[in-house]
Parts: C-alpha cells; sequence; structure tokens
C-alpha cells in the first residue's frame, strides 16, 4: 500500500476525493422512486399490493436474487474470457467484486457513467493492464450486448407475428431495416479489421473517448498512444487465439448471453413468487419491449421509467394490474436497490486489498 510522503495522499485517498456519494443525485433517485411506487399502488389498490408482497414465497425470493447475482456472475466470467483472449489472466472472484462496484458506484457516486469506468480503469490498471485493453473489452462487450439484444428483439417479432399481433408486412419492414442495420454495421467491422491503420486510428479515437470520463474523475489524462498500438496488435492476436479455439469463444458467447437471461430469470421467479406463473412468451417480450422503451427515454438509471414501462408492458399482455405492481416493485429492489449495497461493500474490500 502507498504511503503518504510530505502530505500528499495516499492512492486510497485519492479514490476517496475522486468517487464521493452524489447525495443529491441518491436523494433525487429516492424521491422519484419512492413517488412512482406510491402512485402505482393507489392506482390498483394499497390493500393488494401489500397483501401480496407480505405473502411472496421466500423459497421464490431467493431464487430471484440468486438469479440477479448470476447476471454479475456472468459478465465476470464474459469479461475474464475476454481478457484471456488478450493474454491476461486474472481470477474470478475480483471481476465479481469490480462489477458490483463499477454498478454501484454508476448510480450512486458524483461523476455519474464516469465512475464505472474509472473503476475499471484502476482495476486494470493494477493488474498491468493499459487503456486500451479497456477500450477494446468495453466495445466488444457492447458489440456482444447489442447482437444479444438485437435477437431476443427479432424473437420478438417473431412471436408477435405468430399471434396475429403483427402483419407480414410490418414484420418484413421491421426485419428489412434491422438486416440493413446489420449489414453496415458488418461491413464496417470487416472494414475496419482488413486494414489495421484504419484500425489502429479508430482504437486511438475510442480510447480519447474512453479517457474523456477518467480524465473528468482523475483530472489529468490516460490516454497513451504507444499502448494503444500494443492493444491493437493484441487485439488482431486475441482473434486468432478465438479462432483457434471455437470452444472458448462459445464459452464467451454464452457468458454473454446469460447476462441478459438471468435478468429475465430474477424477473420470473418474482412473478412466481407472487403467486403468478407468467408464461414465457409473455415474460421475455415484456422484458425485451421495456429495455427498447428504456433505451430511447432518459433518466438517471432509469428510474421512475423503467417502473412505469414494465407496469404498462405486462398489463397491456394481460397480467393483472395487482400483480404487476408488485412484481416491477420487489424487481426492482432486488435489481436496483439491493446491488448498491453489494457494490459498496465490493468497493470496500477492493480498497483493502489494493486492488483499486
Amino acid at each position: 500500500m502507498q504511503t503518504a510522503v510530505d502530505g500528499a495522499p495516499t492512492d486510497s485517498e485519492e479514490l476517496e476525493v475522486r468517487l464521493r456519494i452524489d447525495y443529491k443525485k441518491l436523494l433525487l433517485m429516492l424521491i422519484v422512486g419512492v413517488g412512482v411506487a406510491f402512485l402505482l399502488i393507489r392506482l390498483v389498490g394499497e390493500r393488494e399490493v401489500l397483501a401480496l408482497l407480505a405473502t411472496a414465497k421466500t423459497e421464490f425470493v431467493i431464487l430471484a436474487v440468486i438469479a440477479e447475482g448470476l447476471r454479475y456472475l456472468a459478465v465476470s466470467l464474459y469479461t475474464q474470457k475476454l481478457l484471456h483472449f488478450l493474454g491476461h489472466h486474472i481470477p474470478l472472484w475480483p471481476f465479481v467484486e469490480l462489477m458490483f462496484a463499477g454498478g454501484s458506484a454508476n448510480r450512486i457516486v458524483s461523476a455519474g457513467g464516469a465512475a464505472g469506468i474509472y473503476i475499471r480503469y484502476r482495476f486494470f490498471d493494477k493488474h498491468g493492464l493499459s487503456l486500451g485493453s479497456l477500450a477494446i473489452v468495453l466495445i466488444l462487450q457492447n458489440l456482444m450486448t447489442g447482437v444479444i439484444l438485437l435477437s431476443t428483439f427479432l424473437l420478438g417479432l417473431l412471436y408477435l407475428l405468430t399471434h396475429q399481433m403483427m402483419g407480414t408486412t410490418q414484420l418484413l419492414v421491421a426485419a428489412a431495416m434491422i438486416c440493413v442495420m446489420l449489414g453496415l454495421l458488418g461491413s464496417f467491422l470487416a472494414s475496419l479489421y482488413r486494414r489495421p491503420r484504419t484500425l489502429k486510428r479508430f482504437l486511438a479515437s475510442l480510447g480519447k473517448l474512453v479517457d474523456a470520463p477518467i480524465r473528468r474523475v482523475r483530472k489529468e489524462s490516460v490516454y497513451n498512444p504507444r499502448g494503444i498500438l500494443v492493444s491493437t496488435n493484441n487485439f488482431y492476436r486475441a482473434v486468432e487465439v478465438a479462432r483457434s479455439k471455437p470452444l472458448e469463444t462459445t464459452k464467451a458467447l454464452v457468458y454473454g448471453v446469460m447476462t441478459l437471461f438471468s435478468d429475465i430469470m430474477c424477473l420470473y421467479f418474482v412473478f412466481h413468487a407472487l403467486g403468478f406463473p407468467i408464461r414465457l412468451d409473455v415474460l421475455v417480450v415484456g422484458y425485451v419491449v421495456t429495455n427498447y422503451i428504456m433505451s430511447l427515454l432518459l433518466m438517471p438509471e432509469g428510474i421512475g421509467v423503467t417502473e412505469l414501462s414494465l407496469t404498462a408492458v405486462y398489463a397491456s399482455l394481460a397480467v393483472p394490474s395487482g400483480i404487476v405492481v408488485a412484481a416491477t416493485l420487489l424487481f426492482r429492489f432486488i435489481a436496483f436497490w439491493l446491488p448498491i449495497g453489494v457494490g459498496l461493500l465490493a468497493m470496500w474490500h477492493l480498497r483493502r486489498k489494493a486492488l483499486l
């Protein structure tokens, strides 16, 4: 552990200064969250919702908590596998702590979304990884998430068609638009990969983009052009490793899918805890539609938007209103509020081990 010299702050003290809880943001989230919860409960009746929550089956609530924990485990496994391709091996458990710590920081630390990226950067830096490695991991994760969400969206369109909730022409138009977007994205990525110089320039720009939120917290740039070039070369080696090890690549894809479906599993167990065995097709379609609504509307961490969207979407899918409101409130507590506390504990533990 670094010690203070001539009154200079230690590394841990600097992290404390840079990552402070934004009490105004936290208060705003609490006010909006409680206000929306109160509104929804009043709309369907206090007695019904409170009775459902009071009689929720404990075993299913525990399963919902475990399923949400599996989401963080899946993200950790996925990130760890990507770093394996880049030639770096880091134990799994610190990664799990990192994901909880980063998620919690994004929600309550004064730097906002920059905090989670800064925590990842600190963790990577402690393990001798460059900003370029972080940039590569972030872009690969986002690409994977986009592919998974797009796949589930296509399944949702197919479901709407088979249940005569969408016409054939509408489906074809939507599918054609998606195929065009995928084609353009695929062509862009293939063009970058075939032109190493262009890719290096692109990753340099991406590195500067990732550096921007880190600079907001750190108050200085960590961008290193030399490191970006080294990371680019490592990226090409990682692609060759992924090609030569299809089983490991498949595992990475499975971990990526788990990050989405563990969240859906959490919601599934929440409905069962309230005594409502929801159909899987209704569950998945409702979840995917809600996620797309959230991506279009801006609100800190989806507070208010998520609750209203979940309620409206599942109510439109013929789920009883009382069940929907109770499930929404219980799900948001497990998926949003509970990980904040776990993340703060993880951040404290990582600091003790000098990994942040």
